[in-house]
């Protein structure tokens, strides 16, 4: 029980993985440009994110079980190749502290290959996108793969991502949003699914923005494999910009 549930918070905190150029509305450019890099770069010291993930997940003959998990990280140092993460984590009633260094640059390279045009439906509205691969290689290996619709004003409005894990975000709110504390921000909202631990198939909607730093704001997903049946929610509770 206890290993489905950590697969679950694992599978929510994929999302992290999104490039910041969904949350902004950014061009395939700007994607291309940013996504070797931390999503920590341009911050201060100082700089901190809350998020509280809750679990939900009913089993069979154990009735509906409930699993809150925090997590807190804050940049305590900058150095000039690595930015250098103090990680808090709530689990179980216990809060453990954890240090992680991120590489300012992840040393990745894009190949892309043209897949012609299609069209993205969002709210009512066709948007004619071009359609492009492009596949991450890290050395001489590849890193992950993503399809990527992008449209000349709106920017990028879906993206299919498969490698080590995969998913698929799809825009349904160009201009949204969000309040976190005495925070306003602007981002979007996408719908999502994504594999999870044993092959179970998760669908939600996502809330992020690039005002934070790994964007995501709220996510809620949603699966069932057989009899049981899952719910997890993460939310930025608290961040501090410096």
């Amino acid at each position: 029980m206890r290993n489905l549930v950590l697969g679950l918070a694992v599978a929510a905190s994929l999302l992290l993985l999104a490039p910041d150029a969904l949350a902004g509305g950014w061009t395939l450019e700007d994607y291309l440009k940013e996504k070797p890099k931390s999503d920590w770069v341009g911050y201060g010291v100082g700089t901190m994110t809350h998020r509280r993930i809750t679990q939900n997940v009913v089993m069979p003959g154990q009735g509906e079980q409930k699993m809150v998990m925090e997590e807190k990280k804050t940049i305590k140092e900058i150095t000039e190749t690595e930015i250098v993460l103090e990680v808090e984590t709530l689990n179980m009633g216990q809060w453990t502290t954890e240090e992680k260094r991120e590489k300012k640059d992840e040393g990745l390279t894009p190949k892309i290959e043209e897949q012609g045009k299609e069209t993205v439906t969002i709210a009512g509205t066709e948007y004619e996108c071009v359609k492009k691969q492009v596949t991450w290689m890290k050395g001489e290996e590849v890193d992950e793969t993503a399809i990527v619709w992008n449209h000349p004003e709106k920017g990028i409005l879906k993206m299919k991502v498969s490698g080590e894990n995969d998913f698929e975000l799809i825009a349904n709110e160009l201009d949204a949003s969000f309040t976190v504390g005495e925070h306003s921000l602007a981002g979007r909202t996408f719908e999502m699914s994504m594999t999870a631990q044993m092959g179970m198939v998760m669908k939600g909607k996502a809330s992020m923005s690039n005002d934070v730093p790994e964007s995501l704001v709220r996510n809620e997903i949603k699966g069932d494999q057989g009899p049981v049946k899952v719910n997890v929610v993460m939310e930025l509770i608290a961040f501090e910009k410096k």
